[in-house]
C-alpha cells in the first residue's frame, strides 16, 4: 500500500491572513508542518497543493525536495483538494491530507500507529484524535470535540463541549476526544464516492458547526478514528501563535 501525503496550503484566511508564513518560534508555520510530514516514515510521496504564488514560491525556495501541485479547480475546504490530487496521481492506495495550520504534531506519534493503521483501516476515511490535556482547549470553540461509537467510528463533531451529563456536569477531562486534523482517504472510496461527497448538496451539520468532517458523517461515510498523543493545537487566529510558543516552551523546558 502506497501513501501520498498532501498539505493543502492557501495564503488567504478570514481570521488570520498569511498565517502559514507567519513565524512560530523563528520558523514559518508551514515549514514546521512540512518538516514533520517529511519524517512520517510510511509516506511514499509528499506534496504541497496550493493556488497561491507566494506559497508556491516559498516552498520551492525553502523546501526544494517537496513537490508543489498547482491547484486547477476551486474547492470549499482543504480535504476536498484530495479528490483533485487522487485523479492527478492515481497510483496510491491512501491519500492523506495534512493540515497546513497545525504545526506541532509529533511525527513519532504518527509513525507509532502506522502498523495499526495498515492492519485496521477498514473504513472509507480515517482520522486521528487525542485526549484533552488542557481545560482551556476543551472549553475553546476553536477545538473540535468528537463523539465516537464503541469501535471508535466517528458519530459527530462539535465546537461545544460534548457529551455532558443531564445536570450539566462534565466527564473527566481526558475522557473527551479532540480531533487532530490529518485525514486518510482510501483510493477506492475517492474513486467510488468522491465526486458525490463534495457536490453541492446541503449539509446542515457541516454548516452549523463549521466543521467539514461532519459532511462525511452526513454523507454516510464510515470515518474510523485512531488515537495519538497531541498536546498542541492548530493556528486559527493570530493570538494563538504566542499561546503555542508558551506551551511549547513549557512542555520542552
Amino acid at each position: 500500500m502506497k501513501y501520498l501525503g498532501v498539505i493543502p496550503a492557501k495564503f488567504a484566511s478570514k481570521r488570520f491572513p498569511g498565517k502559514l508564513l507567519h513565524s512560530l518560534m523563528g520558523k514559518p508555520v508551514l515549514s514546521w508542518v512540512i518538516e514533520y510530514a517529511q519524517k512520517i516514515d510510511f509516506l511514499s510521496g509528499l506534496l504541497v497543493a496550493t493556488d497561491d504564488e507566494e506559497i508556491a514560491s516559498f516552498v520551492l525556495k525553502n523546501h526544494r525536495d517537496v513537490k508543489v501541485f498547482k491547484n486547477q479547480i476551486p474547492v470549499s475546504c482543504g480535504s476536498q483538494r484530495i479528490l483533485e490530487i487522487s485523479k492527478a496521481f492515481p497510483h496510491f492506495g491512501v491519500y492523506i491530507t495534512i493540515p497546513a495550520d497545525e504545526p506541532l504534531v509529533d511525527y513519532k506519534e504518527i509513525n507509532r500507529i502506522k502498523n495499526v493503521l495498515r492492519m485496521n483501516f477498514s473504513g472509507d476515511i480515517a482520522t486521528l484524535y487525542t485526549k484533552f490535556y488542557n481545560k482551556e482547549d476543551l472549553e475553546s470553540n476553536l477545538s473540535c470535540k468528537i463523539i465516537t461509537n464503541r469501535k471508535d467510528y466517528m458519530l459527530y463533531n462539535s465546537r461545544v463541549v460534548i457529551p455532558i451529563y443531564k445536570d450539566g456536569s462534565r466527564l473527566p477531562l481526558q475522557e473527551y476526544k479532540k480531533h487532530v486534523g490529518l485525514m486518510f482517504f482510501s483510493d477506492y472510496f475517492l474513486y467510488k464516492e468522491g465526486d458525490d461527497l463534495w457536490s453541492d448538496w446541503h449539509s446542515s451539520m457541516t454548516e452549523t458547526e463549521n466543521l467539514e468532517q461532519n459532511r462525511f458523517i452526513d454523507f454516510g461515510a464510515r470515518v474510523q478514528m485512531f488515537e495519538i498523543k497531541h498536546n498542541y493545537f492548530g493556528v486559527d487566529q493570530k493570538w494563538q501563535i504566542d499561546s503555542l510558543e508558551e506551551r511549547y516552551k513549557k512542555l520542552n523546558s
